[in-house]
């Protein structure tokens, strides 16, 4: 689309605006250049593209794992003590469905229990 002549030339209007060169216009250097500039800019549309998919990811992910901390918290209580903590669970490489888990809280909770058996409120 050819520009008018008399219009102020801007960045975007540079960018989407270039065409290429007429063969009888100019050498094979020229269109090799205009070439590898708009190789450039798809390069680097691509990679800005694929960073902002990066970061909307692991926006994504924290934000699940933040969800997944909280429902995991929960309150233990025994004889003489009450606490937090939170439950963490690995899977069995043997049998997938199958997970160990195991109660993350501070030591003073545990210590101050009067007895064996604590009960966890989720």
């Amino acid at each position: 689309m050819p520009r008018k002549k008399n219009a102020t030339p801007t960045i975007e209007s540079e960018i989407a605006f270039i065409e290429p060169p007429a063969p009888d216009d100019v050498s094979i250097l020229q269109q090799k250049e205009y070439l590898g500039v708009r190789m450039k800019i798809r390069i680097i549309s691509i990679f800005c593209y694929l960073l902002l998919c990066t970061c909307l990811l692991n926006l994504a992910t924290a934000a699940d794992l933040s969800t997944i901390m909280m429902e995991a918290t929960c309150k233990v209580v025994g004889k003489g003590s009450i606490g937090t903590g939170f439950v963490i669970g690995k899977l069995d490489p043997d049998n997938p469905p199958r997970a160990f888990y195991t109660l993350i809280t501070a030591d003073h909770v545990l210590r101050a229990v009067q007895g064996d058996t604590v009960v966890l409120v989720f």
